[in-house]
């Protein structure tokens, strides 16, 4: 099911003088999985899982890339590759989810929740994470988001990512909710 009307024509992404989003492909692979092996202990925090495990290879981050692709082409979710001006490293990713994907076990927490509603994850690797360039991409991706056709849009991060916690909350993103993700650990917060 498309996850946005298909009259709507999807952003091909963002091109700053700081950074390029554009749509995560196949091609990316080998320049993604550098930068998620930089930053593997900063994406296990972050995802409340395991991945990357150390034992990560090549292959595998090109069936996740597939995966994302297939996604972005039918509508159901859209991934995006966070490069350099020059395009030539990967600075991070960012997702953009269904929220009725996460909805089912946090009904409690979410109440009724529309198919136009949206969950925004994103990170950035160690390196940039350090220089600030999150608070650079959030800002970004707020305005970017506004012209896609969401009832709403909630960033997430897991709780024991302390540091894009406070990152949201600096901002002046307010909690919405506290949820669980299947096949993760931990707690994730929402933010509008």
């Amino acid at each position: 099911m498309p996850f946005i009307p298909l009259q709507f024509d999807v952003p091909p992404g963002i091109e700053t003088g700081a950074f390029c989003l554009e749509p995560l492909t196949v091609e990316h692979a080998e320049v993604d999985f550098a930068a998620l092996m930089s930053s593997r202990e900063t994406l296990r925090e972050w995802s409340g899982s395991d991945w990357p495990s150390d034992d990560f290879t090549l292959e595998e981050n090109r069936d996740d890339l597939e995966r994302h692709d297939r996604e972005h082409r039918h509508r159901e979710a859209f991934t995006f590759t966070v490069l350099a001006p020059d395009r030539t490293r990967c600075l991070g990713c960012v997702y953009v989810t269904p929220l009725w994907w996460e909805a089912g076990a946090n009904r409690n927490a979410l109440g009724e929740v529309g198919e136009d509603e949206a969950v925004v994850g994103f990170w950035v690797i160690d390196e940039q994470r350090r220089a600030s360039f999150d608070r650079l991409l959030l800002g970004e991706l707020r305005t970017w988001l506004a012209g896609w056709p969401f009832a709403s849009v909630s960033f997430a991060a897991a709780l024991a990512h302390r540091h894009q916690i406070g990152l949201f909350e600096d901002a002046g993103l307010r909690p919405r909710a506290e949820i669980t993700v299947t096949g993760r650990t931990g707690t994730f917060r929402l933010y509008t």
